[in-house]
This record gives structure tokens, sequence and C-alpha cells, in this order.
């Protein structure tokens, strides 16, 4: 059963930092909002989760998120962002961010996000397998061998990484890798996602390094570093 979560919404942009609140209150949540990092830290008051945005003024997201983390080691952090930059992703692995999503939000992927640690409060977890992937050539490797990943399978795997092991929905998977609304249904979908199951297998991996969530979409069980 779902509980409710103390959420800090940290977003310099008026409307969608509203929007945010909004969102999450008809969830049942309890909302703090800030426009920037100064605010949150003269309210530091213990939060399950913190939602900020990458590019705040005067101080960074990255920044407070290394705070946040040195404060709350429990907590759980978001990182938003209206830049694909790998090297931002990387650093905020590094400081310990649980999800990384690029702008536009989509509001039903940050509630399924928010959904699902309400619910399972342990539900992001560090996974064995560890991968590197290099994302101009494609060249996927693991600590004894590699492989070439199609230009979509390294958008699916980009998707799946900055989810960490959240899922990813059908229709997203889907526009990773190119398969048209009408196929998802089909089986298309699926032996897509198994030739990118091969390929993990072939340097290494095992056969749920991409795993099916019922009635949802698919999941990570693998540690890809992004280059």
């Amino acid at each position: 059963m779902a509980s409710s979560l103390k959420v800090a919404i940290v977003e310099d942009h008026n409307d969608l930092r509203h929007e945010m609140v909004d969102l999450f209150v008809a969830e049942g949540h309890v909302v703090s909002a800030f426009p920037d990092a100064e605010s949150l830290r003269r309210n530091n008051g213990r939060m399950d989760l913190y939602i900020i945005d990458i590019g705040l003024p005067a101080e960074d997201g990255l920044s407070l998120a290394r705070w946040i983390r040195e404060q709350h080691q429990g907590a759980r952090i978001f990182i938003l962002t209206a830049h694909d930059e790998n090297q931002k992703r990387i650093e905020s692995f590094r400081v310990g961010i649980d999800l990384f999503l690029a702008k536009p939000i989509d509001p039903n992927q940050l509630k399924a996000a928010v959904s699902l640690i309400a619910t399972h409060p342990d539900a992001i977890v560090e996974a064995e397998q560890s991968f590197t992937l290099e994302l101009t050539s494609g060249i996927l490797r693991s600590a004894t061998s590699s492989i070439k990943l199609s230009s979509s399978e390294v958008a699916l795997i980009k998707k799946l990484v900055d989810l960490r092991q959240l899922p990813l929905a059908v229709k997203d998977v889907a526009e990773a890798l190119n398969v048209a609304p009408d196929q998802m249904h089909t089986g298309t979908l699926e032996a897509r996602i198994s030739i990118l199951r091969k390929k993990f297998l072939e340097i290494g991996g095992t056969r749920n390094v991409i795993a099916s969530v019922r009635k949802y979409g698919y999941k990570i069980n693998a540690s890809v570093t992004l280059r």
C-alpha cells in the first residue's frame, strides 16, 4: 500500500513548480516548494524525496544534491534537466541521484516513479552486473567483451539508465526503438527487446538484464556507465 511522502520541489520556473506541487498534493503527498537552493537550505526539514532542477540560480542542482546527500543519506533525489548532457548524468550518479529526468517532464512518468517509491521504499537498488556504453560509437562493453548496439538500442539504454531500476513505460520503450504504435502489441516490440537481451548475453550478461514489468513496461537490472 502506498504511503504519503514528504516531497521537496526545488525549481526556479514558477509554472512548472506549481504544476508539480498540484500533481503530488493530488496524490496525497505533503509537498514543500522552493525557487532556489538557498530557500531549501533555510528550511532544512527532513524530506523523503527531493525533486531538484539542475539549472538553479546561484547554486546548481548537483551542488545542492551533494549537500542533501550529506545531510539525509536515506532520502531519494530526482534531478530534472533541460539538457541531455552525459557528463551531468555521470556526475549525478556519483552524487547518489536516484533518477535523472529530462525536460519537458512527462507527468505520468514522474507520478509512476514517485508512486513506486511510496509503495516500495527499497525499489531502487544497485545492480550486480556492470557494463559501459560508449554513446558515440554504440559499443557496449563488459569486463571481458564488447558488442555494437544500434542507435535505437543506445537510445533505449540511455532512457533505462536514467531511470535506474524504475520501469520505463511500454510507449516510451517503443518510441526509443522506433516501433510504431500499431506494432506495440504484435510481438514486434518484444522481439526487439529479445535482440537487445541477446547482445547483453553475448558479452556476459544474464537473461533478465532487461526485465519486463507486468502491465507497465521494462526496467534494467544492470549498472551501465554512459561515456
